[in-house]
């Protein structure tokens, strides 16, 4: 707990060269093996030609870092600086080291964080003690996650749960100190998601910082499974005064004078006294416990007998029953209440002395005020953390940043490149470089020939005049491939803006309209091999047609006007007949095959075939017969104008044997009217899309789950039975079929009154030379009038995904 005090003077061209630096907490390592090796906790700066990337000051930093180490020093952590220049250490080695933190268990990395996370105190503290506290400190997004971190705990141990806008700041610091003291006793978690908190007592509708305790110690086991009693904290959020309330919360409801007299914490707490005689005794109890349910945690509660003989002198009550007092922790004497006692007068005068029920995040501490003047930490200003989250990362490595001069290139290019046309800051943008980035990590390396870049609209205007962008992001295509039929202007992307689509957009302009397969081609097809196909679309569509046959000229037309959706494959001759003799089909007939759907992985267009029944299977070929759920699947969902189930599950004997039922009902005869689909809450889905969606619909969330969705009537049906039997199931689903208006929905979905996108910079307004023309560069995705957000390059309202259902 303690680092021996030393002082080290950084000297000119060493590390900031221009002036030394005193360092006391901060070790600067001239050994960094040495440094590691020792046991503990450690946390590593690496600093590169004297460079400290955000900071114009490195001094600042220095102060920072010292003041930060100040801190850290009580609960075993080492914090050291390694100067690159002049010390070996293997993360030197590493690009951009300067721009992370590393912190250590013992000689091996537990995390490194990037340095613009570290921009003060509060949060250089709070990323620090993450590490020594991974299995004792909670930080969920969801009920369900909420849930099940609580009911271990039932009847154990007690839980102090907290709601921040943002984590690294002075709350979350606070928090993490207390947790690292009390982690014994009391059990800590919090969130920054609203939807964690939507079923407490009083959850704030903006960004106010609120703190529960959960009395679960004391719960039965008879409590529902999470739920213990939940009393909302209306003290300071402080570090004194939590760690006050933590201890008021493990002791019992109420202290009793004189019998309790040398327990009574109100040297370090604050603390009621409700004086009673003994015929008002009951009444004044009662009372005591609608002052604990409300202020548990910022007073202690003290019942004081006037009728005993060995109580002490010193307590100054007036002979009048009942009466109350209180006295403030560190202070001495008493404020009594000089109105007449009842419930109500005694709630006014504790309202007077206590903080409310809503509590802001207290400002920084004097001390800390005058050292962290430099770091302005954005996670404390709701602008400036809107801003800082959809800052311009360096996305290079990802998608090319383009001029306007390497523009101009790219049109008589051999290369096939979708250009971003973008607006800094956009979050639509951002969200969308963001999947990127998890696509290129993914599958990035077995397709290094696609090529993605970005063009800046703020930067060259002229150039997005010429293109008639008038919506960011708009996506396009441009580049000449030697061999195939591309267009020699740029090709608009009208789809979903997901990186799934979007890369399967790019790569399947890598082929002709058409590809007229040979025989040898057939089982790499089959199999999703061909030409590593099924690691960027789902699905392909085959034909068997005569040569020169009226329908192969109507697919040829239908692949041509949805390029880029699809691959369009077909065989004629002798290849087409044998593959038709084998599997029982006629010519001509299309099929789509769909590599991921094991339920019916092949499915047939029945005739005529047309340029538009073609076009129409292709669409509605994407959606598999029991798929998965996901974002990206709901806009052609939507589109096919059925009910939607949804299957919840989570991998368990029960969940299992359920999921095997509801499969033998989607390929009933019967429900063929339905799509099927299932959720399972235990993956990791971007934004935790499935458990949203659960906790929408369900008001106590278990599984297995189903629900039916009714998109035209804006209603869900959700499954009571608790018998997921092929015959149950497809009786309920009977039931809505006929009669649903006559029940009650289980959740009625909110109205999306859709609306036009955000207003962007309009470069072709007032144009002399270009007038401007109505022009569309998207295309919807719903057949109702009704849109999917996921399906529009263009900005959207602010609705979260699972908001559609």
């Amino acid at each position: 707990m303690f680092l021996v005090l030393l002082t080290i003077l950084v000297f000119a061209g060493h590390i900031n060269g221009e002036e030394e630096f005193s360092f006391r907490r901060v070790t600067l390592v001239s050994d960094a093996d040495k440094f590691k090796a020792a046991d503990g906790f450690k946390m590593i700066y690496h600093i590169v030609n004297s460079v400290i990337p955000t900071y114009e000051r490195k001094e600042d930093f220095f102060e920072m870092f010292e003041n930060s180490a100040d801190v850290l020093q009580n609960y075993d952590f080492k914090v050291g600086i390694i100067d690159c220049s002049t010390v070996k250490d293997n993360e030197c080695n590493e690009p951009k080291v300067n721009s992370k933190v590393f912190l250590y268990n013992g000689d091996e990395i537990w995390a490194d964080v990037p340095l613009a996370n570290m921009l003060d105190v509060d949060s250089v503290v709070s990323n620090a003690l993450l590490i020594p506290l991974l299995d004792d400190f909670e930080i969920i997004y969801t009920r369900i996650e909420r849930l099940e971190v609580v009911a271990p705990l039932q009847g154990f141990k007690n839980v102090i749960f907290g709601y921040l806008f943002a984590i690294g700041t002075n709350v979350h610091r606070v928090l993490l100190e207390l947790a690292y003291i009390y982690k014994q006793q009391i059990q800590f978690m919090l969130t920054t998601t609203q939807r964690t908190i939507s079923d407490l007592e009083q959850h704030p509708k903006d960004n106010s910082t609120m703190i529960w305790f959960f009395l679960c110690k004391d719960s039965s086991d008879t409590e529902p499974f999470g739920a213990c009693p939940t009393v909302l904290y209306r003290g300071n959020v402080s570090f004194a005064s939590l760690a006050s309330a933590i201890k008021l919360v493990n002791g019992p409801k109420h202290y009793y004078l004189p019998e309790n007299e040398s327990s009574v914490p109100c040297n370090v707490s604050n603390c009621l006294y409700l004086f009673h005689s003994k015929e008002n005794k009951a009444d004044v109890e009662n009372i005591a416990e609608s002052v604990v349910t409300m202020y548990l945690g910022v007073v202690a509660v003290i019942l004081v007998d006037v009728d005993s003989k060995h109580l002490n002198s010193y307590l100054y009550f007036t002979k009048t029953t009942p009466s109350a007092a209180i006295s403030f922790a560190g202070q001495n004497g008493k404020t009594f209440m000089d109105t007449s006692f009842s419930k109500v007068s005694l709630m006014n005068f504790l309202q007077g002395y206590v903080a409310g029920s809503v509590v802001k995040q207290e400002p920084l501490i004097e001390e800390q005020e005058a050292l962290e003047e430099f770091a302005y930490s954005v996670n404390d200003d709701e602008v400036s953390n809107v801003v800082y989250s959809n800052r311009d990362v360096e996305y290079d490595n990802i998608v090319t940043t383009l001029t306007d001069q390497t523009f101009a290139d790219l049109e008589h290019s051999s290369q096939l490149t979708l250009v971003i046309f973008y607006l800094p800051y956009n979050p639509v943008y951002s969200a969308l470089l963001q999947h990127l980035l998890e696509w290129k990590q993914k599958y990035g390396s077995f397709y290094p020939h696609l090529s993605v870049a970005r063009f800046n609209c703020f930067d060259w205007t002229d150039v997005c005049e010429k293109q008639h962008i008038i919506h960011t992001p708009t996506l396009q295509l441009f580049g000449q491939k030697q061999g195939l039929s591309t267009s020699k202007t740029a090709i608009n992307y009208t789809g979903a803006l997901h990186a799934t689509d979007v890369m399967a957009f790019l790569y399947l302009h890598h082929f002709n309209e058409t590809v007229h397969l040979k025989e040898a081609d057939i089982p790499s097809l089959l199999s999703g091999q061909f030409q590593g196909i099924a690691n960027i679309t789902s699905r392909c569509l085959l034909g068997l047609f005569s040569e020169d046959s009226e329908e192969l000229r109507n697919f040829s037309r239908a692949a041509k006007e949805n390029r880029g959706t699809a691959l369009f494959t077909f065989l004629t001759g002798d290849a087409a007949r044998k593959f038709a003799k084998k599997n029982g089909v006629n010519i001509p007939s299309v099929m789509a095959i769909r590599w991921s759907d094991l339920l019916q992985p092949i499915s047939y267009l029945s005739p005529p075939i047309t340029p538009e029944t073609v076009s129409q299977f292709a669409e509605t070929s994407k959606v598999e017969k029991f798929g998965e759920l996901t974002p990206e699947i709901l806009p052609y969902i939507h589109r096919l104008g059925k009910p939607l189930s949804i299957f919840f599950w989570k991998p368990s004997d029960t969940c299992e044997s359920a999921f095997a039922e509801v499969k033998k009902v989607s390929q009933s005869v019967k429900s063929q009217d339905i799509v099927f689909t299932w959720l399972n809450l235990a993956s990791k889905m971007s934004d935790h899309f499935q458990i949203q969606l659960f906790e929408t619909y369900f008001q106590a969330p278990a599984v297995p789950a189903l629900s039916m969705v009714y998109f035209s009537e804006h209603a869900v049906y959700n499954y009571e039975d608790g018998n997921f039997s092929e015959e149950s199931v497809l009786e309920w689903m009977e039931k809505l079929r006929e009669k649903r208006h006559e029940i009650k929905s289980s959740y009625d979905m909110e109205y999306s009154n859709w609306k036009p996108a955000l207003k962007s910079i309009n470069f072709l307004k007032d144009h002399p030379f270009m007038p401007l023309k109505e022009t569309t560069t998207t295309t919807p995705m719903a057949g109702n009038g009704k849109k999917d957000s996921a399906s529009y390059p263009q900005e959207s309202t602010d609705i979260s995904r699972h908001e559609e259902l």
